[in-house]
């Protein structure tokens, strides 16, 4: 117990081993390094970053060491990580700009196809909710969700949003026959005004 009162307290800040090189991300605002693909962000593309390699993660920075985004180290050679966000993110805001970007041909076949035919309201708010799905979940999950609702015979966010939350929340499965039976439906509700007769049975007794 001596030993250890005497000892010095850890440092406050984990000290980090690894090192920091210089790279020029690609057209799609990608590195490659050691024969692997780290994705960054469009807003890199063609540009000088700067990798940080730890043992088990890689850290991309911009210029001015600001990090973008970070990913697990893959060792090997030929695979390639994703991080969709950070593309996402900036397409969200412009969606005319979609079909012009190096970015729409690396999503899945399904969602470059389906936004494709969109106007522009309804591919902003598709690409919003694509950012909100792979933020909760994962591209794959995305694209189980969007193929469903093609099969099912609707094409609009309203309805993917419904299949993602039907495959991501059990709960929201009990109001889905409330959903479906519509708004105007007297299968929405039906009210059981048995608790007031306990209120009057009581008020008699008084």
């Amino acid at each position: 117990m001596e030993d250890k009162a005497a000892m010095l307290p850890l440092p406050a800040k984990p000290f980090e081993i690894g090192r920091t090189e210089k790279l020029v991300a690609n057209k799609y605002g990608k590195v490659r390094y050691a024969g692997n693909i780290y994705s960054a962000s469009p807003q890199v593309a063609g540009k000088e970053i700067y990798i940080k390699l730890g043992a088990h993660r890689v850290e991309i920075l911009n210029e001015q060491y600001q990090s973008i985004v970070t990913h697990k180290r893959l060792y090997g050679q030929g695979q390639e990580i994703m991080d969709w966000l950070p593309y996402l993110s900036t397409l969200a805001k412009r969606p005319n700009a979609l079909k012009y970007t190096g970015f729409y041909h690396e999503l899945p076949d399904p969602w470059q196809e389906y936004l494709a035919g969109l106007d522009y309201d309804e591919k902003r708010k598709s690409l919003h909710l694509l950012l909100r799905m792979i933020t909760e979940s994962d591209m794959d999950t995305a694209t189980i969700c969007l193929l469903e609702t093609l099969d099912s015979g609707k094409a609009d966010a309203d309805s993917i949003l419904l299949s993602y939350r039907r495959l991501t929340e059990p709960s929201f499965n009990d109001f889905l026959p409330i959903i479906s039976a519509g708004i105007n439906s007297p299968a929405i509700y039906t009210p059981d005004l048995t608790c007031y007769d306990v209120f009057l049975k009581a008020g008699e007794h008084r």
